[in-house]
This record gives structure tokens, sequence and C-alpha cells, in this order.
């Protein structure tokens, strides 16, 4: 099982550049977790062509994003206990 830490983004422009956000993004994350994010949620409509990886972070299409909005996220290991 797995758990997630998230910082939700919102772009400030219409027009936006998955690229630039990330980039505005991350340090944000990691100023606020400590940590660099690993993977990045969005909808299949925002994804740019070469939507593999961007400044290292794993770019994963996810129907449960608000469209316009991205979800950078760093995947935590749970092994059950509390």
């Amino acid at each position: 099982m797995s758990g997630k830490t998230g910082l939700l983004w919102m772009p400030n422009e219409k027009a936006w550049k998955m690229a630039e956000e990330i980039l505005k993004a991350a340090p944000r994350f990691q100023q606020k977790f400590g940590k660099y994010p690993t993977t990045c949620h969005t909808r299949q409509e925002d994804l740019p062509d070469d939507y593999e990886t961007m400044a290292g972070i794993k770019i994963v299409p996810d129907g449960t994003i608000t469209p316009g909005h991205f979800l950078l996220t760093e995947e935590i290991e749970n092994d059950g206990k509390i």
C-alpha cells in the first residue's frame, strides 16, 4: 500500500506550459515537505506530447485531477503500521 504527500498546483495563466509550471511548483513542494516531488498527476488533455518525465518528475495521466491543474506528489511506501 502506498500513501502520498501532495501539492495541488493551479497555474495563474490560461495558456500555461507544464514544464514551466513544474519548475515553479517543485521548489515550493520541496520547501513545504522537505523533499523533491517524484510524480506529477494531471489530466490527459493537459499532457504535453513528450510527457514521460519533466525535471526528473514522472508525469502520470490522472482523470481525477481538475482540468488546468496538476498534483505533485512524493510516493511513500507504507508497510501498514500506524
